[in-house]
């Protein structure tokens, strides 16, 4: 069906609307004559008219982004959901954007908590990208709760398997940062970061704080953490990508070394500085800005270490237990443009204070 705003049998925008939510599913209709904003209000009128779940496709992002602003104009913001496009072309190492990654993330576990209608808009290009399954989406997500059992170390170590980035000021979503017994969380989905205090293994208070002040903005009892991005970093979803990873390129007929080199690779060596031993981590970045670098003592939580940009790096952690000898793992990931990029290396151990 063709309805036109132009010719002598023009609709008005009630009759194309009457007849757009009229339509039985797979029917389609071409509409003409709506310039500028009037095709996201007609969008906008058919919406209200329906009050069910729409999806708007527009050709590119920057379409995409300003059909969204008309649409927010006409409906406000509660009832649009907008979901933007990754600024990275296929194939490209370049890390996404945290806040890209941030606002994707919101809107899909947006799509799983809504109760009512929506009206969904992004462009083409992201129809032909694959996302989290919907089954296992809710479970990437973490609540925190005033008063819960729970070491900051743990905490630490599952929000970089979450994606979040270490940085010594949290500034934007998908950051964190850690002084002492208070962790700075910004996670997608809050308009503030979360200040999490701790005392010893229990959680003390959960403030929301302004991040150009610094100061409290609110006290809560609980917030719950979406993942910086959609994608698990997790050790067991991160050693099965590596193995499928590694498995395609055999297929491809790329010789180990050069498989090998989509992870960086590393040398433990025990050494002695001023406060006992140490490890010494020798790596290879392979034209990458750095590598991102975590540890974890015995059966412990893994633990950031930080990002370093020249070799080598040394681990000069005190023992857990004096004169107690413990075994460290390792393993390294990609730094690119601020941010960890790429998979995990392959883990490695040593023991100190032996």
């Amino acid at each position: 069906m063709a309805l036109s705003a132009e010719d002598k049998n023009s609709y008005s925008i009630e009759r194309a609307v009457f007849a757009v939510s009229g339509l039985e599913a797979g029917a389609g209709v071409t509409l003409s004559g709506l310039a500028g904003s009037a095709q996201a209000f007609f969008l906008a009128s058919v919406f209200k008219a329906e009050r069910r779940p729409l999806l708007a496709v527009l050709p590119t992002a920057e379409a995409a982004e300003g059909f969204c602003s008309d649409l927010k104009f006409f409906l406000g913001a509660e009832d649009v959901s907008f979901y933007p496009a990754t600024e990275v072309l296929p194939f490209d190492t370049q890390p996404i954007h945290q806040e890209i990654l941030a606002s994707r993330t919101e809107f899909l576990f947006k799509l799983l908590d809504v109760r009512g209608p929506t009206l969904m808009v992004t462009s083409a290009d992201n129809l032909m990208e694959r996302v989290v399954p919907r089954e296992g989406l809710a479970e990437k997500a973490l609540t925190i709760r005033l008063e819960e059992e729970t070491s900051r170390e743990a905490l630490t170590g599952r929000l970089v398997e979450m994606g979040y980035a270490r940085v010594p000021m949290v500034e934007g979503r998908g950051e964190m940062s850690v002084r002492g017994g208070i962790v700075d969380i910004f996670p997608p989905g809050f308009e503030h970061p979360l200040r999490v205090e701790f005392f010893g293994d229990w959680i003390e208070s959960i403030r929301l704080f302004d991040v150009s002040t610094q100061r409290s903005v609110e006290e809560i009892k609980e917030g719950r953490i979406l993942p910086a991005g959609a994608t698990s970093l997790s050790a067991p979803s991160l050693s099965s990508a590596r193995e499928r990873l590694l498995e395609r390129a055999d297929e491809l007929g790329l010789n180990a070394d050069t498989a090998e080199h989509l992870v960086p690779t590393f040398k433990l060596k025990i050494i002695t500085i001023d406060s006992g031993q140490a490890v010494q981590i020798d790596f290879t970045k392979f034209g990458h800005d750095g590598v991102w670098i975590e540890s974890r003592r015995g059966t412990g939580a893994w633990e950031p270490l930080g990002a370093d940009m020249e070799k080598p790096y040394v681990d000069g952690r005190p023992l857990a237990v004096a004169a107690v000898p413990e075994t460290r793992e390792y393993r390294l990931r990609f730094w690119d443009k601020g941010n960890p990029n790429g998979d995990w290396s392959p883990v490695q151990k040593v023991t100190v204070g032996a």
